[in-house]
């Protein structure tokens, strides 16, 4: 019982068959199974190739989650702030001065709500 390395140049299926041969010349009993160094490299990357796919899934539903609650932070701001908008709109204020009021308070109310929430 054990696993042993074979280094050799030339076909897979000679090296194999001359020393399949061998040891069963020597005793017919034992059983041998060959495997390829890149076959096994890549049956033991196999779990660590997983946690990295569902760790980039879950990161991307954080990302989703993230961009959706601030879309709900802006859109509660601007909705509380309806009439007080109108009111600059009409007096003159430009859409620029607006969006940049809305975008404000967002950056500075909203890291709170979410800690509040």
């Amino acid at each position: 019982m054990g696993t042993y390395p074979l280094c050799f140049s030339g076909s897979v299926r000679d090296v194999t068959a001359r020393v399949r041969e061998s040891v069963h010349a020597f005793n017919p009993r034992i059983s041998l199974e060959f495997r390829l160094l890149s076959v096994r490299v890549e049956a033991s990357l196999l779990q660590e190739r997983l946690v990295a796919l569902l760790s980039t899934l879950f990161g991307l539903l954080a990302l989703v989650l993230a961009v959706t609650s601030l879309y709900g932070v802006v859109a509660s701001s601007v909705t509380w702030r309806f009439h007080e908008i109108d009111i600059g709109i009409a007096l003159g204020a430009g859409r620029g001065a607006v969006q940049g009021l809305v975008l404000w308070e967002v950056f500075m109310y909203g890291p709170s709500v979410h800690r509040i929430a």
